[in-house]
């Protein structure tokens, strides 16, 4: 409105000096001219707009070339990433060192994944949740400037068994982007000028849709700016977490010391199993104790069962055995009589025998 307002002064002044030179005809043609400059530098900014180039490429140049002097004196843009892992003989000590030290530096934890191990335990004959962690893996982040902090805490609390970095020098792209962001601002302001000195429905249209172009450019390099200022700003850490018995030896052992680290951990797996039965036995001794007088009554049974049968075969032998020997007597006795009458004398003798062995036959009988 301002520039409308200049311009009519400018015109109504024009014609003012137009008409006191050259009379009323000259300020007509005058008051024309000045008309159709106007109009034709309104034409030349739609004429612009309606075009299919996105920067103004004087600007762009321009204002890339300044950003390009000051790369040199600005500080670097760069983008660090780590990944460790680290052994503790207390991880869940060490776990809330490392919270607690993040969180003194400034950092915060993005990611968090703890692991339990699972354990036959022998009380319900089932395996459960250990009650203490035995893995964690967490994704710091971590101020820039208080990397080397954290760096050296985690290494004074536990044992780093592996460690990588690495540095992405994303410095000129983010410059670039500062540079198209800057032109979009300017292009923008052009365009709500010429939004103001649109005289028709259509040309509001065109300037309205290259406005909004230029405003969704500008939002998605304000976004992928805020991207590269947070991870410039915080380093990201992926920090592994391991418990352990032992620390891990850094430098190769010799043969002896294989030895002798392996004999030590056998006998520890040894004595930990002796442990667990004598724990077992202890917890399930009533158990024991009602399972081996059920096993006692029937081992006795058996046992009762084994001499009774035993009885019975005896008894079978010795009455077969028995009639063996009365069949034998009876066999004797017939021959002795046979040999009575051969030998008088001495069948009287046999004959009482005979009577013996007869009346031994009754009694078993």
């Amino acid at each position: 409105m301002k520039e409308k307002r200049l311009r009519g002064n400018v015109l109504i002044g024009a014609l003012l000096l137009s008409m006191i030179l050259g009379g009323c005809g000259s300020s007509g043609a005058s008051s024309e001219m000045k008309e159709a400059s106007s109009a034709q530098s309104y034409g030349t900014e739609l004429a612009t707009v309606n075009s299919a180039t996105t920067y103004d490429e004087a600007v762009m140049e321009e204002a890339v070339n300044g950003e390009d002097l000051q790369v040199q004196d600005q500080d670097r843009k760069l983008i660090t990433t780590m990944w460790i892992t680290a052994e503790s003989e207390d991880l869940t000590t060490l776990l809330a060192q490392v919270e607690a030290q993040v969180k003194a530096l400034g950092g915060y934890i993005s990611n968090s994944d703890i692991n339990q191990d699972t354990h036959f335990n022998y009380d319900i004959m089932d395996y459960e949740q250990a009650s203490t962690p035995s893995r964690a893996s967490l994704t710091v982040r971590i101020p820039s400037e208080q990397l080397d902090a954290f760096l050296s805490s985690v290494t004074e609390e536990s044992n780093i068994t592996y460690q990588s970095k690495s540095v992405e020098d994303v410095t000129l792209t983010y410059v670039d982007l500062e540079s198209h962001k800057k032109v979009l601002l300017a292009e923008e302001e052009r365009l709500l000028e010429l939004l103001e000195l649109s005289e028709t429905v259509e040309d509001m249209i065109t300037v309205e849709d290259k406005l909004a172009d230029v405003r969704y450019q500008l939002e998605s390099m304000e976004s992928q700016l805020r991207s590269y200022d947070n991870q410039i700003d915080y380093s990201t850490v992926y920090l592994t977490l391991e418990q352990v018995e032992t620390y891990t030896a850094k430098e190769p052992k010799t043969v002896g010391e294989r030895i002798a680290t392996g004999f030590s951990e056998n006998l520890k797996d040894v004595r930990d199993w002796l442990v667990d039965v004598f724990v077992w036995i202890v917890t399930h001794l009533p158990g024991l104790i009602v399972f081996a007088l059920i096993l006692w009554a029937v081992i006795m049974i058996i046992s009762g069962l084994k001499k009774r049968k035993a009885r019975k075969r005896q008894q079978k032998a010795e009455k077969v055995n028995g009639k063996r020997t009365i069949q034998s007597g009876i066999r004797d006795a017939a021959r002795e009589t046979e040999r009575g009458q051969e030998y008088p004398d001495e069948s009287s003798d046999r004959h009482e025998d005979r009577d013996h062995v007869e009346q031994a036959a009754d009694d078993q009988k």
